[in-house]
């Protein structure tokens, strides 16, 4: 079976959505100043780097991300190649899709190459 990561790694002045807060990764507790660990502290919006989207992103009833099974998130997949849409993916984009069958379907977008690649 082929595993696929297609996790973004997170850091400080990454790429985030129009308006969302950016990446800070300060320390929050500190070796050099006396403390017995290094401990960063997180701060970032959802929808940095890799996330997946519950109904209550969109629907003020819906679902939140805690309340999908893990079962759902892994196993076999048909990934969706929209690398070259520029622009939103829309419903005509999603239509033109064979999804005959498919429990699982990530997608390859423009933003989903390496941060810094060409």
């Amino acid at each position: 079976m082929k595993f696929n990561d297609l996790t973004v790694p997170v850091f400080e002045g990454m790429p985030t959505w129009p308006k969302d807060p950016g990446v800070s990764l300060p320390l929050a507790r500190s070796i050099a100043r006396g403390d017995g660990a290094n401990v960063t502290r997180l701060e970032m919006g959802a929808h940095t780097g890799t996330h997946m989207d519950a109904p209550l992103h969109f629907e003020p009833d819906g679902y939140g991300i805690d309340e999908i099974p893990m079962e759902v998130l892994v196993g076999p997949c048909r990934v969706i190649d929209f690398a070259a849409v520029r622009g939103q993916i829309d419903r005509a984009a999603l239509e033109s899709c064979d999804l005959h069958g498919v429990t699982r379907a990530p997608f390859n977008t423009k933003n989903s190459r390496p941060l810094g690649a060409g």
